[in-house]
């Protein structure tokens, strides 16, 4: 597929998920980065974590 990154966010409540991200080799960087979640839900804007993995 020519996929060179993947990107993930999650919610500041899912400690689960920001806990695991890193552990699967993504590492948290500063956003805003304009994923699906930043586009459609413009309320959880000040509350998301954003994560990249370069594959």
């Amino acid at each position: 597929m020519g996929l060179k990154r993947l990107i993930a966010d999650t919610l500041t409540p899912n400690v689960e998920m920001r806990g695991l991200y890193p552990k699967m080799g993504f590492v948290e960087v500063d956003g805003p980065i304009e994923t699906i979640t930043y586009i459609d839900q413009p309320m959880f804007r000040p509350h998301l974590h954003y994560f990249v993995k370069d594959i």
